[in-house]
């Protein structure tokens, strides 16, 4: 009977320690999430800023370089993708009539055509909505009925418009707040990490002390080298596969192929459903612009063939066990961060099961 008291308190024990992490976890996602996509750049970046430091780049200057280059890749992306996406909003009005005729002919006479016709003049209304918003305008153009507020319904909503005397910055800041937020929180914590990266190894060393200063600086090398093969071995795939995207539906004739190419090289990152997800506009652009299905099931054919290619035959070889991930972990681990910090957990699953996996290598306990 004592041994089975000391296990149900052990397992007591744990239970709650666990709880507790979890409560922490999405308790503290605003400012944890920003501290582990840091702490991961930070494995990443470092080699980098040690081979600048050895072309005799100064101290500090080195980190700030590196910084801006990432930062300045990441704006000429957005811009980049920013410019595509606003080109086909000019171009999606072309495409109402194979739209309205491809809808009819799925939902036949289940769904009545007015309704149909009505759902398209609702999309194109919201279209110059957005459009007119773009501009952090009040007021709507003058196609556009401005909605009525008098009904009781209308008065209980919150509607969120600029004052008079807002400026547009300070109106764009309050729409954006929260994500300006994590981005800011990131940058400055991988801008800390990266400059005190060899101050905080050492204080770590110091933690798991001396004794162990092998063991602890081994997990450390250990870690950053296996996160620089997973990010590799990605970035190369994730590039082939939004290159070959973007080429096909290029060969295709759908629009802004380029777009939806960077779309997938991008949305691969995200595991398992990344792929599925980016396929979904350019099928849907497919459909729109052809007035039969020839383009679309092309389309479709294209991520469903390149995915399972990708996933199953060419990342097991070109990855391998190098990160030491087992496909039931990864799921496990996608499951878990997904629902601890929603979208952004089931991007940093991989990077953080990985080096989960390297702490358990050292530390058996």
């Amino acid at each position: 009977m004592p041994l089975l008291a000391d296990t149900i308190r052990s397992l007591s024990a744990s239970l709650v320690t666990a709880a507790l992490i979890i409560l922490a976890l999405v308790w503290g996602r605003d400012i944890l999430v920003p501290l582990a996509l840091a702490g991961i750049s930070c494995f990443v970046l470092v080699p980098v800023v040690i081979w600048l430091k050895k072309q005799g780049v100064p101290n500090g200057f080195a980190e700030g370089t590196v910084l801006l280059l990432v930062v300045a890749c990441l704006t000429g992306a957005s811009i980049g993708l920013s410019s595509q996406l606003l080109s086909l909003a000019a171009e999606l009005p072309q495409y109402r009539t194979n739209v309205l005729e491809k809808v009819r002919s799925i939902v036949g006479s289940s769904v009545p055509s007015g309704v149909v016709g009505r759902a398209i003049d609702a999309v194109e209304t919201y279209q110059k909505m957005i459009n007119h918003e773009l501009q952090f305008g009040t007021t709507f153009p003058p196609d556009t009925p401005a909605p009525e507020t008098n009904k009781p319904e209308d008065q209980q909503k919150v509607h969120f418009v600029r004052d008079d005397n807002e400026s547009t910055a300070l109106y764009g800041l309050r729409i954006f707040a929260e994500p300006l937020t994590q981005v800011a929180l990131t940058f400055l914590f991988t801008l800390f990490l990266l400059m005190q990266f060899r101050d905080l190894r050492d204080r770590v060393v110091r933690i798991f002390g001396v004794e162990h200063m092998t063991e602890t600086t081994a997990a450390m090398s250990d870690a950053g080298d296996r996160l620089i093969a997973l990010f590799t071995g990605q970035l190369v795939l994730n590039a082939a596969f939004g290159t070959f995207v973007g080429l096909a539906l290029l060969a295709l004739g759908v629009p802004n192929a380029p777009l939806w190419g960077v779309v997938a090289f991008i949305m691969r990152f995200v595991p398992f459903v990344g792929a599925y997800i980016a396929a979904v506009p350019p099928i849907l652009l497919a459909a729109a612009v052809d007035p039969g299905w020839t383009k679309a099931l092309l389309t479709l054919a294209i991520f469903a063939v390149g995915e399972p290619i990708m996933g199953q035959v060419l990342e097991p070889l070109v990855l391998g066990r190098r990160a030491g991930l087992s496909p039931f972990a990864m799921v496990v681990a996608a499951s878990f961060w997904t629902l601890t910090w929603g979208p952004i957990g089931l991007v940093l699953a991989a990077p953080i099961t990985l080096i989960l996996v390297v702490l358990g290598k050292y530390v058996p306990d």
